[in-house]
């Protein structure tokens, strides 16, 4: 498991990597921003996969998608 958020990007909560031939790497992105006053907290999974080639790491697929809500308590 890998897990780091380099200065000024969003935080990566629960970060996994398997190594298959190619990675699979899955977390979720968390943030927050302004625009025009008003802040906007977004909370979303990711996932991508990697390839390892001569000349490193290349990204062949980026996918994110809404988490689902918690239920409501009554």
């Amino acid at each position: 498991m890998v897990a780091y958020a380099p200065k000024n990007e969003p935080a990566r909560a629960g970060e996994e990597v398997a190594i298959v031939g190619n990675a699979i790497v899955r977390h979720l992105l968390v943030s927050e921003s302004e625009l025009d006053g008003k802040v906007t907290n977004t909370k979303i999974g990711v996932l991508q996969v990697w390839q390892r080639q001569d000349s490193g790491w290349r990204l062949l697929a980026r996918a994110s998608f809404s988490l689902p809500q918690p239920a409501e308590r009554s």
